[in-house]
């Protein structure tokens, strides 16, 4: 199986398919898939190429069989299809295609965070020395994260055919990037260092994105015969912290590395891991305490200059009880001898912490000189070899827990599980001491311990991901033993500046941290008279001061030349925002005269239509008129009519009442002609004629009776 390149790994992060990964080589291969397709063009003809394409992108062999599992699975949720080709689902497109934009967009944003820093370093440097640098960067962080990753993987597998491909490349270390010249080398220097130990943002979200994709890559190109013991309890599991742990856990080291090693200390216990430490360890404890505390009473300057010694002690590397207690000295002033004092007490604050002291077997291990002396040796000569000075009180401290470690494992541990005890150390030489043994000894699968930053990301599989999760990762993968260049002498570095305290009253901090480097103590340490040092330290701290100013003043042209720039634009964008509108007021000035001449040549037809609705509504008007006048006439011809006959009816009945008066006709006759002549005459023109003619016919009827009466 071929090693993952740093490369490969990179084109896995932008598609975040670990982003959800599960613990396993299946969980996070069958996440995978969807990203080989989109590199593959988004289909393959069939499972044999896509199994071929896992191998050409992240040099993964892969059983066909597993490849069916996969699109079985994927298929089911909707994430692939299968109709003779193999591709992925719109769905699954549009979700990567977002995934890698927003790697894209944090990629960019890392990218000027970068180029700020190193503009505040130096203003002159050119935007082609800002990519040659970013390139060295992401050089870096792509060989770290093999590292990273290595590790982790080598601790749960280690008995895998790739293990000795992934021990190379923990041999293999940082030292990678390749050499520019001395302004950008030392530039390169401090930019790493600053992007490492206090990342912006972007930068800190971007590390751990390619941190996280890193680990997981490595442990899937894995094929661990024991997959489901990442999900097994921790049961009986135990931690052994060692004394650069130990000491940000306790709080002595800074906010910068003790939170994240309590954070990490806090999940541990969370999952039911025992965490402990020997007396060994809090001896060692001690007498680094000692050592600082001498080492920093020696030269103590001023307070207003314990940033400046702060930052330098983070330079020099590793967990540094002089980092902590220069940030008490800035912060609160604290005195040396009180602060050391406190820092001493140690077990309340373990007992607090929930950290066992615990001895077993230690007395036993401390018998076996000769193993312990072969084993220093070897410890001593793989520190010379990777340019790393080692107290003896240290290395045999080392050594011992090592012996410890093996013996409490009862035996050669297959895996993960069955080691069941770990050292956990921020020393990057002790994982590889952990895989050496000396001549008559069987090199150990199992590494005797681990790095914070690889415990922490296997508790991850355990546990769900915390909100501060990337940033623990960062730190605790940053902080300790990262150097990019020769390290500083740090009591060298004290002496210089107690002396600029102590010859330059109004001496600038910025400025003391900026000349203080290599040049400067190198100067120093040549010069024989405190007299030649001091000159020294003057012409240095001069040169800086008006390099600074000039670079302040360059930068502060830079800003006026980008503010005037981008005042150019501006107006550019202001005369452009007339223009566009003018345009637009131009289009609607022609779009209102398209309009009116579209007006023009329907007003005729217009016009003709009026016409003839007014002629139409003239005729109505006219056939209204005449039907109202015959209507009227008509009412005129009844109501004459009806005077008339009204008239003429009266005066017959007249005639009839005064004819029955002179005796001439009886009653009867009366009733039947006056009743004739109502319902004859009078009920045609009548309001209700059926009335009026029931009325006469009435009364016509009633003179009948009567007159038949009277003839009886």
């Amino acid at each position: 199986m071929d090693q993952l390149s740093p490369e490969a790994l990179l084109q896995l992060a932008q598609y975040q398919p670990c982003r959800d990964a599960g613990s396993t080589k299946d969980a996070t291969f069958e996440l995978m898939v969807p990203a080989v397709l989109m590199e593959s063009g988004g289909s393959v003809s069939g499972p044999e190429e896509l199994r071929q394409r896992f191998h050409q992108l992240f040099g993964v062999e892969i059983e066909l069989g597993e490849v069916l599992h996969w699109l079985e699975h994927l298929e089911r949720d909707g994430s692939v299809r299968r109709n003779g080709t193999i591709s992925i689902s719109d769905r699954t497109r549009e979700s990567l295609e977002s995934r890698r934009a927003e790697f894209e967009t944090l990629t960019g944003a890392a990218f000027e965070e970068w180029c700020t820093s190193l503009l505040r370093l130096d203003p002159h440097i050119a935007d082609t020395d800002m990519e040659v640098l970013w390139e060295d960067l992401n050089q870096l962080i792509g060989v770290m994260v093999g590292y990273h990753g290595a590790e982790a993987a080598l601790v749960l597998y280690p008995e895998e055919p790739r293990s000795e491909a992934l021990r190379d490349t923990l041999n293999s270390q940082l030292n990678v990037l390749p050499e520019r010249d001395k302004r950008l080398d030392g530039l390169r220097r401090e930019a790493l260092g600053q992007f490492f130990s206090a990342p912006a943002e972007s930068q800190r979200r971007y590390l751990a994105n390619r941190l996280d994709h890193g680990f997981f890559a490595t442990v899937g190109t894995l094929r661990p015969s024991a997959a489901g013991v990442m999900r097994e309890e921790l049961a009986g599991h135990r931690l052994y912290l060692d004394t650069n742990f130990l000491i940000p856990v306790l709080g002595v080291a800074g906010k910068r590395v003790g939170t994240p090693a309590k954070r990490l200390l806090e999940l541990t216990q969370r999952l039911g891991v025992e965490v402990a430490v020997t007396t060994r360890t809090l001896d060692e404890y001690q007498h680094s305490l000692r050592n600082s505390r001498d080492e920093i009473s020696r030269n103590l300057p001023r307070r207003r200059f314990a940033g400046v010694l702060r930052n330098q002690a983070r330079r020099t590397g590793g967990i540094s009880l002089t980092e902590g207690y220069l940030e008490s000295y800035e912060l609160k002033g604290s005195a040396v001898d009180d602060w050391f004092r406190r820092a001493g007490l140690v077990e309340p604050k373990l007992e607090e912490l929930g950290i066992a002291l615990i001895d077993d077997e230690v007395t036993v291990v401390e018998r076996e000189s000769r193993r312990i002396d072969e084993y220093i040796k070897l410890l001593d000569r793989e520190a010379s070899r990777w340019r790393k000075q080692r107290d003896e009180l240290p290395m045999e401290h080392d050594v011992i827990h090592r012996l410890l470690i093996e013996k409490l494992r009862e035996g050669v541990p297959r895996d993960f599980r069955s080691a069941k005890h770990w050292f956990l150390t921020e020393d990057k030489l002790l994982p590889h001491f952990g895989l050496l043994a000396i001549p008559g000894e069987e090199r150990p699968r199992v590494p005797f311990c681990m790095s914070g930053s690889a415990w922490a990301q296997i508790a991850r599989c355990f546990t769900p991901r915390t909100d501060d999760y990337d940033q623990m990762v960062t730190d605790l993968l940053a902080s300790p033993y990262i150097s990019f260049g020769r390290s500083l002498n740090f009591s060298e570095v004290q002496q210089v500046v107690n002396r600029v305290s102590t010859i330059l009253e109004d001496a600038s901090p910025a400025v003391v941290a900026a000349f203080v480097g290599d040049e400067v103590l190198q100067a120093v340490t040549g010069a024989r008279e405190q007299s030649e040092k001091d000159e020294v330290i003057v012409e240095a701290y001069e040169h800086k001061k008006d390099e600074m100013e000039e670079n302040i003043s360059t930068l502060s042209a830079r800003i006026e030349q980008m503010q005037a720039a981008l005042a150019a634009k501006e107006a550019e964008a202001e005369d452009a925002r007339k223009l566009k509108e003018r345009l637009d007021a131009t289009e609607l000035l022609l779009a209102e005269e398209k309009e009116e001449r579209s007006r023009d040549r329907s007003l005729s037809e217009e016009e003709i239509r009026d016409l003839k609705k007014r002629r139409a509504q003239e005729r109505a008007a006219r056939e209204s008129e005449r039907q109202e006048r015959e209507e009227t006439e008509q009412a005129r011809r009844r109501r004459r009519k009806r005077v008339a006959g009204i008239a003429l009816s009266l005066l017959a009945e007249a005639g009839l009442v005064a004819l029955t008066v002179l005796g001439m006709i009886s009653p009867g006759v009366l009733l039947i002609v006056g009743g004739l002549i109502v319902a004859l005459a009078l009920a045609p023109i009548a309001e209700s004629p059926r009335w009026a003619a029931r009325v006469g016919y009435l009364l016509a009827v009633l003179g009948v009776l009567i007159s038949a009466a009277e003839l009886k």
